[in-house]
């Protein structure tokens, strides 16, 4: 995707991501022994800050929390 800004600079978009990565959570509320993360996607990422953050994840949105990373003080 290519747009035109105002000064005639052209801004390109690349659309094209990986859906393989990495993900490093810690601090309170994750699981010491880190838990097993082959299962998830990176739109499990965003629901999981939110949870972490304390704030709702909307049924709308895509992916999960990643509970297997998460205590179980904090998933209560």
């Amino acid at each position: 995707m290519k747009l035109q800004s105002s000064d005639r600079k052209t801004l390109v978009f690349n659309a094209h991501h990986r859906l393989e990565g990495m993900i490093t959570l810690t601090g309170r509320g994750v699981r010491a022994d880190g838990g097993r993360l082959e299962t998830h996607q990176i739109v499990d990422v965003a629901p999981t800050v939110l949870h972490l953050l304390g704030y709702p994840v909307p049924a709308e949105m895509d992916g999960a929390v990643m509970v297997q990373a998460l205590t179980p003080e904090f998933l209560a």
